[in-house]
């Protein structure tokens, strides 16, 4: 999860910190201009403590929400094929709050994936090695890739010597 989310968030962190710093110096720095000027300087300087203060609450949470996302992710990239409610079981969480989650997971893209109609987690990634015989001819040949069709998108098992169809389209798959 080592990905722009998380840099997004670390600069989050890094303007809160200069939303700190410019309303603590503006604190001190209020108290050194004439009386006339204090009221707008304090109200300045908390200003940008309060942003500060909210800023770190988003770090705060976006971190603790990651943190929780990553454990999904590790259940869900073990079993390749999880359902619901066993992944309910796992994260010790209700299975609508479990499917709520793994929906936004795979609406912001950490997961590459949909929840097919027996309430299961499929990742696409993975999809493509369930058809048994092209499983089996994929683990005998080790130049076989993962190649995404170029007609209909879906991902199929490309092994070199052979002629290659798309499973789902019957479409001549290509190898870049």
């Amino acid at each position: 999860m080592n990905n722009w989310k998380n840099t997004f968030t670390f600069i989050i962190a890094v303007i809160a910190a200069g939303f700190y710093i410019i309303g603590a110096v503006g604190a001190v720095l209020t108290t050194q201009e004439p009386p006339e000027t204090y009221a707008l300087s304090a109200v300045l300087a908390f200003s940008f403590l309060v942003i500060g203060i909210i800023l770190t609450v988003i770090v705060v949470k976006r971190r603790k929400e990651y943190k929780h996302y990553k454990k999904y992710l590790d259940y869900i990239t073990a079993k390749r094929k999880i359902s619901v409610e066993e992944l309910a079981k796992m994260m010790q969480e209700r299975p609508e709050e479990v499917m709520r989650n793994v929906s936004a997971m795979i609406q912001i893209k950490l997961i590459d994936g949909y929840i097919n109609e027996h309430n299961e987690i499929v990742l696409r990634a993975y999809e493509i090695i369930e058809n048994d015989n092209k499983r089996k001819k994929a683990m005998q040949n080790m130049q076989s890739i993962p190649i995404r069709c170029e007609a209909c998108g879906a991902m199929n098992v490309y092994i070199n010597g052979e002629e290659n169809r798309c499973e789902y389209c019957n479409s001549y798959l290509k190898k870049n």
